[in-house]
């Protein structure tokens, strides 16, 4: 135990040195990338995040992680020889990818550049140089250096070529990779503590060492401001020089030709090797190009099946770390039972992957449905007639077939009279309405759900993996997301706790005195039913005897704006437009005009991004106050009644939809839409016979219900 603490103890400065230079490099390179411009534009493909993001992350960990290599150096407390080439090494592969984040290196030049670098590299350290012997010694083959030498250096090369890009694979999600590189690097540096313990190596015990604990500093000093929403990004400047040290560690490792310490080394870096196996397989069985970027990765397909990005990178995490214990246990194992529980891992991970049908192809975004028609279903259809008919015009200007089924329990609701097909269904309030709505999705094939209205959201978010194995997509945010959104207290604590202005709500105490007006609204409720301003005490008593579960708020004076944000299948606000609602009807704008207030449309962005698992449109509402502050007072996780205005200004939301069901990526700008439109409502019926009405409903009743 003595010496374990002689050992970290020796190291722990390192590791803080690592982490203190790259927080604070972080911090410079987000000013420095928007100084300058050096920022990840959205390209509305792979890169659909919100709004430019600085893009020099991957500096900072380059630099954390020299600083630390230099003064490891410095200090003589490593092999000069083999730390230089590595530290010279990392940061040319650093700077290859810099270049590829700001001018796109092709693929294949990049590929051979990366290759030359590491071969370098591993000339000068000769790392690597035994795996050869390290496999087929324990079989009793012997090969003459002459062949075993060249052969181990190209198989070298491979690997750290490879580790480079399955870190830079899996660098899709805001905190993925730094989080698992810093997993991973933490099962490094057990393995090279333990191999350090027993004096595995004089030369290699200190720069295995080193090399583990300055990638676990840098990659959990860069984490904070690249954890969702991220701050900043690493680029290929920071995941390829992760993936080239976890590498040159795996070889490292094989440096006495003991086999199971590479494997070991392997497999605590099995969550990126598995992604970019499970990727490479999928773009194979599509008949894509190999090195073609698309939504072939785990993580991409746990958020297509209705995971939040945090939720999908804790998931990762977790897996990362099963990987990397399962990657310390040679240190109790000898190699004839290292051996056979590996394999028996990688076994398990294919048929986990089977199992979560995560290795079937890809659907080409080149297909066409035209013969087969994208099926929606919008539950409680009501009064949706624009809606409705903007998704047919959507689908009309794409050039695609769309047959829209829509349900609502009145037999007279409007839309159903634009729809394809109809049925009628019992109240929300059913307890088998998500099993209802489930068997029509299999019977009828429903490529997605929209609902509308708020009753629903929750039942239809907690069902919506259900859907999914049926083949549905339900477009709606997560469970948590709707319950914050729904239930008004936490709605107003969250927006709190995360800076946002919004009305408060009055004690009891505060209650006994207060200052009027006050604004009155449900607990739980929707459409603005048992929403009162109260301007006298009588009017408090009253309204209080009523509505005893209301709550009570401040009454804030502005001028009240709806903003539609647009959140993609990843959870990304993709494009916000503030509406100013002119005029109300029950709840429902039937006056109104875009506005394009900047700096509405980034809070309105910030607030999606941080609730964290938001899908579809988000309709919020909030006040614009005489002194330019802008107070939150709603937020609605559905499809608003005044959406067909900012469709008509130009956010085309049912063509997105269409598009991102399609397997295409949809042509999205933030603020692609006309500024100033208004919309002016008016009543407009839809006329039909009541024998008409009748066969209508007699056809409804029998499809399912």
């Amino acid at each position: 135990m003595e010496d374990l603490l002689t050992i970290l103890k020796s190291y722990q400065a390192y590791g803080l040195i690592a982490f203190t230079a790259t927080i604070f490099a972080t911090a410079v390179a987000i000013r420095v990338a928007r100084r300058f411009g050096v920022v990840d534009v959205p390209d509305q493909q792979l890169k659909p995040h919100a709004r430019p993001t600085p893009y020099l992350g991957g500096a900072a960990i380059c630099l954390g992680w020299s600083v630390t290599l230099v003064a490891a150096t410095a200090a003589r407390a490593v092999d000069w020889r083999i730390v230089l080439p590595i530290l010279i090494g990392g940061v040319l592969v650093s700077v290859v990818g810099l270049i590829d984040d700001v001018r796109e290196i092709p693929p294949k030049p990049r590929l051979l550049l990366t290759a030359g670098i590491i071969a370098a590299v591993l000339i000068c350290t000769k790392a690597g140089f035994r795996l050869v012997d390290s496999v087929l010694g324990p079989i009793g083959i012997d090969l003459p250096p002459a062949v075993a030498v060249p052969v181990s250096a190209v198989v070298a090369v491979v690997i750290v070529l490879a580790a480079c890009n399955s870190a830079n694979l899996i660098d899709g999600l805001d905190g993925l990779c730094s989080g698992v590189t810093a997993i991973v690097s933490l099962g490094f540096c057990v393995l090279a503590t333990h191999m350090a313990l027993w004096h595995y190596s004089e030369a290699g015990d200190p720069v295995r060492l080193l090399l583990a604990i300055a990638m676990l500093g840098a990659a959990v000093g860069f984490l904070p401001l690249n954890f969702n929403p991220a701050k900043i990004f690493m680029g290929d400047a920071g995941s390829m020089l992760l993936g080239f040290n976890c590498g040159m560690m795996i070889l490292l490792f094989a440096e006495r030709g003991i086999v199971r310490w590479v494997l070991g080394g392997l497999m605590v870096f099995g969550l990126p090797i598995a992604d970019t196996a499970l990727a490479v397989l999928r773009r194979w069985r599509s008949g894509r190009p190999i090195f073609a970027g698309d939504r072939s990765h785990f993580y991409d397909q746990l958020i297509d099946r209705g995971m939040s990005v945090r939720k999908v990178v804790a998931i990762s995490y977790a897996v990362a770390a099963l990987y990397a214990a399962v990657g310390c246990l040679p240190i109790w194992l000898r190699t004839r039972y290292v051996v056979p529980l590996y394999l028996l891992v990688a076994v398990a991970t294919i048929f986990t992957l089977k199992m979560l049908k995560m290795m079937k192809a890809e659907p080409s975004p080149k297909m066409s449905r035209a013969a087969k028609p994208i099926r929606l279903l919008f539950t409680s259809a009501g009064r949706r007639v624009s809606l409705i008919q903007e998704f047919h015009r959507a689908a009309g200007d794409l050039g695609i077939g769309l047959q829209i089924h829509a349900v609502d329990r009145q037999p007279t609701a409007p839309a159903l009279q634009v729809a394809d097909e109809t049925v009628l269904v019992p109240g929300v309030e059913t307890e088998d309405y998500c099993d209802r709505l489930l068997d029509y999705c299999r019977q009828h094939e429903i490529h997605a759900l929209i609902p509308l209205i708020d009753p629903e959201l929750r039942p239809l978010a907690e069902a919506r993996e259900r859907f999914a194995e049926a083949g549905t997509r339900v477009i709606i945010s997560s469970p948590e997301v709707v319950r914050i959104s729904m239930d008004k207290i936490r709605t107003n604590n969250f927006l709190r706790h995360h800076g946002f202005l919004t009305p408060s709500i009055l004690t009891e105490q505060e209650l006994a005195s207060p200052t009027f007006p006050l604004f009155m609204k449900p607990k739980i409720g929707s459409s603005s039913l048992g929403a009162h301003k109260i301007d006298t005490p009588q009017d408090l008593t009253y309204y209080r005897s009523i509505n005893p579960d209301s709550i009570i708020q401040e009454f804030i004076e502005g001028v009240e704006y709806t903003v539609d944000v647009f959140a993609d299948f990843q959870g990304r606000p993709r494009c916000a437009v503030p509406r100013r609602r002119h005029e109300v009807r029950g709840g429902e704008v039937s006056k109104g005009q875009t506005v394009r207030n900047q700096r509405m449309m980034q809070e309105h962005c910030r607030l999606v991004e941080l609730l964290d698992g938001c899908q579809g449109m988000m309709t919020i509402q909030c006040f614009l106050t005489p002194n330019d502050e802008i107070v939150f007072i709603e937020i609605n996780p559905r499809f608003g009644g005044g959406v067909p205005l900012s469709i008509r200004a130009g956010a085309d939301s049912p063509r997105w939809i269409l598009e991102l069901l399609l397997g295409r990526e949809p042509s999205i700008s933030m603020d692609g839409w006309t500024d100033s439109m208004l919309m002016l409502r008016y009543d407009r019926g839809i006329f039909v016979l009541p024998e008409d009405l009748a066969q209508e409903v007699d056809a409804a009743k029998g499809l399912t219900w």
